[in-house]
């Protein structure tokens, strides 16, 4: 597609506003807050749907026009109708000040220079009470860093900054600085030197200013290339589509070119530092919707982003920034009428809307979205690609993969890949031309598609039909126009680059790993990011009262289970004893059928009033296994579950024992409230006496919370979107039946020691010991006959003991399961 030329250019100065200049094209440029019929997004409740609009008459004058909007235009402060536009004009709309835009009739430069008077320490932050103010940027903290000099030499201290500081690409916490080094902070590049007139410092944004190359990238897996040497360079604001027919690779480059995952060999440069190796430096440059929406669909649309935005943006950010800035997020995408709806009522173009909302709220340099397309009604489909076009003509670099070829035209340039192999890129206008032959005239795209990809069984000849077209690509003037010359340009900027990057000796070794070490530990103590995972778990879990119902309903279905086992009560005891007395050899036993204890000392215990008698084993192990199977079942999706949208707020910078942790106390609530439920039933079916119901509650609460860590575990394995976890957790549940010891009639001693050393890692085995010792207390007069039947008998331990040791025990299983948790997510970190 032709770009526009723009005629002029309003440089935001409203930190609220998604992009840092909005280009005025020949066409006119309308402000307001309707993105339907707006280009220029203002969100404030002094602006109009339609607020105002910019005109580019044909005397090459730019004037700006009132559209009888409510509260007023003002240019310079002053408020107008209709005035002509001059260079360094501040608009405000709605009120004189503060502005929103300074108008410029070129393109504004991002660098500047200036002097700051002589003082001991300069402090840099957003706020503008600071020396060196970044107000516009919303990923620098408040009180970000600061500059100290000490007798002529310069040192900068991060202050605790959400998004870090960064020195020649490493991040720093305080370290020596030189003229020839390069700060970063946001999106701003900074330089400084000390002079006789006091800190001179030069300024470059670099938002929306970010050079994409690959060099020779190569993703191999098990022995199949997905890509091969794969040299590509986009330049900043382009809009590029990645095509290309099933299994050609396309989701694999763009994980490849936005970090998430690397490739195995090559590099991909971004302004000619290393990605994966300074992946921190782009974090929040890097914007990447996946196929998979990355929002829960059980939140409303406003408090979906508002949880974003608190995990992304600088914890100084206060409620009523982030509010604003969401709304000024849903007001850009054209969901302000939807935004208090649930993600689930929204059709498939909204819900894409809101996973792209996700990524603006950090005012991403580079946009990736893997076919945000697909799926979509065709009317939909064009008003998301106009959508992404508006995006790169405004500045943002847009990357996407696609099937659907309806809109191609909007691009600006696009990328086609055979079997993992570059095979074309250039102009959307010239593809049909170039794989056009005499004999095979190429009309339209799709008829490429059928070039690259014979229909035929045979791999080989698909392997080579894509090998001769990525042979022609190399040797076309195409190639040498938009890769090779690309190429060569960035080799002098690179140079510098490096140079710079090779600098900073004192960052050198073991610092960057101790300051790494360091973040992470901070990550780790993370409590704001803790409190803010916590609120939107319980939100999740309570948002809808149908998700309850079945957590709550399953207590009341498993207590029924008590009803069917045999439990002696008071009433029988006089039938007992005539029985007893016409047939001695009657064989009663305590707990169980395999005759344990004589029936002698069966009814001297009965007669004399040995606690709970009547109740077998089965009761609590009915009572261990139910809460191993509740908590289990309670957590084993909560992770595979949301997986897209862990992985990507992980690849921001999300902490995976924050992660965890803030599942805990809705699973370990909800738990306790299942197990409250199920005993207050169980006890009244059964009508025990004598029973600690505070210890036999606590029993069941401890095993049902490492259970539930145990379905933590489960659901960080299931490499599936949870569509496996259920089963898993089942898998996990049964054997416990087995390793709780309570099968007769071997029960826990005859057990094999390797079977009680598995079954050692599992509650059920440390939960049914701790109940035995909770119903069949030891009296004084039996003379340690309950001791002898669970010690000797069964091999269990009995007594008061046994509360300690196996809680103890119930709570180092638990924290290994949670360490173990944490490992195997880090499995899916790729940088």
């Amino acid at each position: 597609m032709t770009r526009r030329v723009a005629r002029g250019y309003l440089v935001a100065l409203d930190p609220l506003l998604i992009q840092p200049q909005y280009p005025v094209f020949p066409e006119g440029t309308t402000i307001g807050r309707d993105s339907d019929i707006c280009e220029v997004i203002a969100s404030n409740e002094f602006v109009s749907r339609r607020h105002c609009a910019i005109l580019c008459e044909r005397d090459r004058t730019i004037e700006l026009v009132d559209l009888d909007s409510s509260n007023g235009t003002f240019v310079n402060r002053e408020r107008i109708k209709r005035c002509v536009l001059s260079h360094g004009d501040h608009i405000s709309c709605g009120r004189p000040s503060p502005p929103h835009f300074v108008f410029s009739e070129s393109p504004p430069s991002n660098a500047r220079t200036y002097v700051l008077p002589p003082q001991n320490v300069y402090r840099i932050g957003r706020d503008s009470s600071n020396d060196l103010p970044l107000v516009t940027d919303l990923t620098v903290s408040s009180f970000h860093a600061r500059l100290r000099n000490v007798n002529g030499t310069l040192f900068i201290d991060d202050l605790g900054s959400s998004n870090g500081t960064f020195c020649n690409s490493l991040l720093v916490s305080n370290t020596r600085i030189s003229p020839d080094d390069t700060i970063q902070i946001g999106s701003t590049e900074l330089a400084f030197a000390l002079t006789t007139e006091g800190l001179h410092v030069r300024c470059r944004k670099k938002q929306n200013q970010i050079r994409l190359e690959s060099r020779n990238i190569c993703r191999v897996h098990r022995g199949r290339h997905l890509l091969r040497d794969i040299d590509l360079v986009i330049e900043p604001g382009e809009f590029v589509g990645v095509l290309g027919p099933s299994g050609a690779g396309k989701s694999t480059l763009l994980n490849a070119l936005n970090g998430f995952v690397p490739a195995d060999s090559g590099n991909v440069l971004l302004n000619g530092l290393p990605l994966y190796s300074t992946y921190d430096l782009f974090r929040n440059a890097i914007g990447y919707v996946p196929q998979d929406d990355i929002i829960h669909k059980e939140l409303t649309v406003e408090r979906s982003l508002f949880y974003t935005a608190q995990l992304r943006l600088p914890r100084d950010t206060t409620q009523e920034q982030l509010s604003q800035h969401v709304t000024s997020v849903i007001e850009t995408l054209g969901l302000t009428h939807v935004r208090e709806n649930y993600v689930t009522q929204l059709s498939g173009g909204q819900r894409k809307r809101v996973s792209i909302g996700c990524e603006l709220l950090t005012r991403p340099s580079l946009v990736f979205l893997d076919e945000p397309t697909s799926g979509l009604d065709p009317s939909t489909e064009e008003k998301l690609m106009k959508h992404f076009r508006l995006m790169a003509e405004q500045g943002q670099t847009v990357i996407l993969t696609t099937h659907i070829l309806y809109n191609l035209g909007l691009l600006d340039l696009v990328v086609l890949l055979a079997r993992g192999r570059l095979v074309y890129f250039g102009p959307v206008a010239e593809v049909c031309s170039y794989f056009s032959t005499p004999d095979v005239p190429v009309e339209r795209p799709i008829q490429v598609f059928d070039l690259l990809e014979p229909e035929t069984p045979d791999p080989e000849v698909r392997e080579e039909r894509a090998e001769y077209y990525e042979r022609k690509y190399r040797e076309s003037g195409l190639y040498q126009q938009y890769v090779v010359q690309r190429l060569d340009a960035s080799k002098e900027t690179n140079a510098h680059v490096e140079l710079a990057a090779a600098k900073a000796p004192l960052m050198r070794g073991i610092g960057p790993r101790l300051r790494a070490f360091s973040r992470a530990l901070q990550s780790l103590l993370d409590t704001r990011q803790l409190l803010i995972l916590v609120r939107r778990t319980f939100d999740l879990r309570f948002s809808f009262p149908s998700r309850l119902a079945m957590p709550l309903l399953m207590p009341v279905l498993l207590a029924l289970l008590i009803l069917t086992v045999s439990v002696q009560n008071q009433g029988s005891l006089d039938r007992e004893r005539q029985e007893y007395l016409t047939d001695h050899q009657s064989g009663l036993s305590l707990l169980n059928q395999t005759g344990l204890i004589s029936s002698d000392e069966f009814m001297r215990m009965r007669f004399e009033g040995f606690p709970n008698l009547g109740i077998p084993i089965s009761i609590p192990l009915i009572m261990v296994m139910t809460a191993v199977f509740m908590g289990t079942l309670s957590a084993c999706l909560e992770i595979s579950g949301e997986r897209p949208v862990y992985l990507r707020e992980r690849s921001v910078n999300l902490s995976i024992p924050v992660y965890l942790a803030s599942k805990l106390p809705v699973l370990f609530l909800l738990s306790s409230v299942q197990c409250f439920i199920y005993i207050l039933l169980s006890m009244f079916s059964i009508r025990a006496s004598n029973v600690n119901v505070l210890a036999l509650l606590l029993t069941t609460v401890g095993v049902a919370w490492v259970s539930c860590l145990i379905g933590l575990f489960i659901s960080s394995l299931d490499p599936t979107s949870g569509h496996n976890s259920v089963v898993l957790a089942v898998i996990v549940v049964l054997p416990q039946l087995l390793f709780s010891g309570a099968m007769a009639p071997n029960f826990w001693g005859g057990m094999g020691r390797m079977t009680q050393t598995i079954a050692s890692l599992f509650p059920s085995r440390w939960g049914f010991e701790l109940l035995l010792t909770t119903f069949y207390r030891e009296t004084d007069w039996a003379g340690g006959l309950i001791t002898r039947t669970t010690e000797g008998g069964m091999g269990f331990r009995f007594g008061p003991d046994v509360y300690f040791t196996n809680g103890l025990a119930l709570l180092l299983l638990g924290l290994g399961y949670f360490i173990a948790t944490c490992v195997s997510l880090r499995r899916y970190d790729t940088l």
